[in-house]
């Protein structure tokens, strides 16, 4: 009975197949009008728009697409911007962000109205930004976030509901910018009589974003102004290098160079021992402008003087922790910064009465000296900053600290940290070394150094 019934329905699908293929059977009646022909956007969704201010228009490309059963149908879409309302009942209100259109003289849309003939299956239209309007804008309401909504529409023809809208949202706008690469300090060091007679370097010039095209002519000179300000914000003793020194004076920035150097030479066979800085700024571009903080490059270059001897050293100190009832006998007195043993110490009095700050460390080197350098080596478990100032005398008697032939050659900042530490001060002359700790970051206040160092000729 089953075999029955099976051939049965077999030979009547047969016999059906047969039908539709004589009556060419048309396919537009088996499936719904609105599968037919289908529009829709080839790119949709939320998309990031990061715009670049170049002082031309930034333009994007987008496609819409005609699908279906049957793409050979002619086809209608139209292209349609939100209004702020639609905007936020649709996205502002539910996101609880701040939403912003894009203002229309910001933008133009190549093409809004897409008819699709028979042979057709895309169309193209680009967007054309101004960021500088839309960079104004977002000045002016730095809370917004900007975006173009736009949404795809048909009074004839099927829309695919998934892909039927594109939201551009603004994330970055970026101003080309020239700078150095990097502008943080680094000491070239050397020692007084090294074999050495120049240092040779490049440093790097480079544009924040890809350069995608542009020549761009750069040109540099020496900046003798930025040495006061960077000792002034520092505490630094830099001196100007004056002579000596030689570096391109101009390179070009292109897309076969996105990152070019200046090639710097500087003689030091005839420096004197010091800290000298050679600031190199780029002071015109032929395109772009440069970039803040990115501007000047500081070259620091040190000539360590000769480590002086400290076997007829005094040292004294406003107040130390010596005695039973702190670092014991052998410990903690001032002498202990010049004694060559890095695991003893002076350190500053912290049992009661505990003195405030400044404490005042002073060494009588018995000779003059032109001093160029200090180095300090910290307690290793002293964990605290400290920060104060040095000062030089050319006194040959004992001298208390409001003296008024102490000098203030520099300052200092010992962070917390077991490096030993180099500072440079004001070549002076001078045979007494103050230093004069002004600040402490420990819990009393207190001082402590385990070694003190002077560098000079």
């Amino acid at each position: 009975m089953k075999k029955k019934i099976l051939v049965t329905l077999l030979t009547g699908g047969l016999i059906l197949l047969a039908s539709c293929n004589k009556s060419d059977y048309d396919l537009e009646k088996m499936i719904p009008e609105e599968f037919h022909k289908i529009v829709y956007l080839k790119t949709y969704g939320k998309q990031e728009l990061n715009l670049l201010v170049t002082g031309k228009k930034n333009v994007f490309n987008y496609s819409v697409l005609k699908g279906g059963v049957m793409p050979e149908l002619t086809a209608t879409a139209d292209l349609k911007v939100m209004t702020q309302k639609e905007l936020d009942e649709k996205y502002s209100n539910l996101e609880n962000v701040k939403y912003k259109l894009i203002t229309e003289e910001a933008y133009t849309i190549s093409n809004t109205h897409f008819d699709f003939t028979s042979e057709e299956n895309y169309k193209e239209f680009n967007i054309s930004f101004d960021p500088q309007i839309v960079a104004d804008d977002s000045e002016d309401d730095p809370d917004a976030v900007w975006v173009l909504p736009l949404y795809l529409s048909s009074d004839t023809d099927s829309v695919n509901a998934n892909k039927n809208n594109i939201f551009l949202q603004v994330t970055d706008i970026v101003r080309p910018l020239v700078g150095f690469k990097t502008t943080a300090l680094e000491y070239h060091e050397e020692s007084l009589g090294s074999p050495l007679q120049s240092i040779s370097l490049p440093v790097p010039v480079v544009l924040n974003v890809e350069n995608t095209g542009w020549n761009i002519d750069c040109s540099f000179a020496t900046n003798a102004d930025y040495v006061k300000s960077y000792n002034e914000t520092h505490g630094t003793s830099f001196q100007l290098l004056e002579s000596g020194y030689s570096f391109d004076e101009s390179l070009t920035l292109s897309q076969t160079t996105p990152e070019a150097s200046i090639n710097v030479k500087v003689d030091i066979k005839d420096l004197g021992p010091g800290d000298y800085l050679l600031p190199i700024e780029i002071v015109e571009t032929s395109i772009f402008s440069i970039q803040n903080g990115k501007n000047i490059y500081p070259l620091a270059i040190r000539i360590m003087g000769y480590i002086q001897n400290r076997d007829k050293w005094e040292a004294k100190a406003s107040s130390d922790s010596k005695g039973a009832e702190m670092e014991g006998d052998y410990q903690g007195g001032a002498e202990h910064a010049i004694d060559g043993n890095v695991n003893t110490f002076w350190n500053s009095r912290w049992k009661n009465p505990i003195p405030n700050p400044p404490h005042y460390l002073w060494f009588d080197t018995k000779r003059e000296t032109l001093f160029t350098h200090i180095r300090i080596v910290p307690r290793d478990v002293f964990k605290n900053e400290m920060s104060g100032k040095f000062y030089v005398s050319d006194s040959d008697v004992a001298i208390s600290s409001d003296d008024s032939s102490w000098k203030e050659v520099g300052s200092f900042t010992m962070l917390d940290t077991p490096i030993t530490q180099i500072f440079g001060i004001v070549p002076t002359k001078g045979r007494q070394i103050m230093i004069k700790v002004e600040s402490s970051t420990d819990g009393n206040k207190t001082a402590c150094f385990a070694e003190v160092y002077a560098y000079g000729m």
